[in-house]
């Protein structure tokens, strides 16, 4: 059989491990889980309502991002490549250079394309193109409805809490990134763009 064609959609890494900090302290969130799981003791109402510079800037330990820890409990999806990555006991550990390089050969492999959340005009366009059976006229679609008019003049920034991050954070984000390939159809004179955010240094994710 063919293989399915595979597209995916990531965002910035700082945005997004923010994002989940605070997904995951959501009130509906462990109501859900209380019902799927209901031995699972509810966290301390603290822990609940601690915010996310608090915790970087205490050092919690769930907000230091080591290079190789495993994250116990609910599940560690503070960077993408784990979505890349597979279900190898090689994926687990946070930010290591195995789990990046397999998830960027996953990419390569299997992937037609993987767009950007904060280039979405770039990645509607590369969609259209390269997989027009499904996304044909997609980003007229978008534009023309109501998230896509409210988002038409706003700028997607990097949280200014980003600035407190140690070094150390920075240069584990900068690397736990993919290779993204994007192909533009032949209206485009087939033009490859390489969207490769692992070689651009650190200071871009403190960028406002």
């Amino acid at each position: 059989m063919p293989e399915p064609i595979y597209v995916n959609l990531v965002r910035d890494p700082v945005e997004r491990v923010i994002s989940w900090y605070y997904y995951v302290r959501a009130p509906w969130y462990y109501v859900e889980r209380k019902q799927a799981f209901p031995d699972i003791a509810l966290p301390d109402p603290l822990w609940l309502k601690k915010d996310f510079e608090t915790c970087v800037l205490r050092g919690d330990r769930e907000c230091r991002y080591l290079e190789g820890e495993t994250h116990e409990g609910i599940g560690d999806h503070r960077r993408q490549s784990l979505f890349f990555c597979g279900h190898s006991d090689a994926c687990t550990p946070f930010n290591t250079v195995g789990a990046l390089q397999r998830a960027k050969h996953a990419v390569e492999r299997h992937y037609a394309v993987v767009g950007i959340l904060e280039d979405l005009n770039s990645t509607l366009t590369v969609l259209e193109h390269y997989v027009p059976r499904f996304f044909k006229g997609a980003s007229q679609v978008y534009w023309a409805s109501s998230e896509g008019a409210a988002n038409r003049d706003m700028e997607i920034e990097a949280n200014k809490l980003v600035m407190c991050y140690p070094e150390d954070i920075d240069d584990s984000f900068a690397n736990d990134c993919l290779h993204f390939k994007a192909y533009v159809g032949p209206e485009n004179n087939t033009t490859v763009i390489i969207l490769d955010k692992c070689e651009q240094s650190p200071e871009y994710i403190s960028k406002p």
